[in-house]
């Protein structure tokens, strides 16, 4: 029995090896996988996509706009109410985070570029869970304390770590997204 389930493991481990391309020839040293990574990344940037993905590390997505000025902490902290800590860039993405001791935090994720068929599908994957929010740039939706809004090719993504989303927040965020969508710029 013992040698049947390993000879079962190791067929599905080749098979899954030679799927993933397990035929290359192992890397030697840094500058081996740093062409490799060049060779994918000049094979993904004549797809036209926008994400330089390492291996190991998150997606980042080129932007010209400062998350952390694209709101200044006046702003946010009118909107909400609160004083927050000096703002916190994101590691490897494009998001700031303003934190207060007592509320929580806000991230706020701007300037990626995406288009409508794309951002539309993520607020059909989600689902019923979504809500539409007119009124506010090209499109725009609440998925419980979050806001996403698409203007001019650009997405802001406004997120409030909270689990409820009350009449008070749905009106900050809707707030904040009107006043963010127009500095949203192709």
């Amino acid at each position: 029995m013992h040698v049947r389930s390993s000879i079962v493991a190791y067929a599905a481990g080749t098979l899954m090896l030679a799927a993933c391309g397990g035929n290359a020839p192992p890397a030697d040293n840094a500058n081996d996988v740093a062409a490799f990574v060049g060779n994918s990344s000049s094979a993904r940037s004549s797809s036209g996509s926008s994400i330089d993905v390492q291996p190991g590390a998150p997606p980042v997505i080129g932007t010209n706009v400062d998350p952390c000025t694209f709101f200044s902490k006046a702003e946010l902290e009118s909107a909400f109410g609160v004083p927050f800590a000096p703002p916190k860039k994101g590691r490897g993405e494009p998001s700031c985070r303003f934190y207060n001791s007592n509320t929580g935090s806000v991230t706020v994720r701007a300037g990626e570029t995406v288009s409508k068929a794309d951002f539309d599908a993520l607020r059909e994957q989600i689902g019923a869970e979504t809500e539409r929010v007119s009124g506010i740039g090209e499109s725009a939706y609440l998925w419980g304390p979050k806001l996403y809004v698409l203007n001019n090719g650009r997405q802001l993504i406004i997120f409030v770590s909270t689990d409820q989303l009350t009449p008070q927040l749905r009106a900050t965020l809707t707030s904040l997204g009107r006043l963010g969508a127009p500095r949203l710029r192709a």
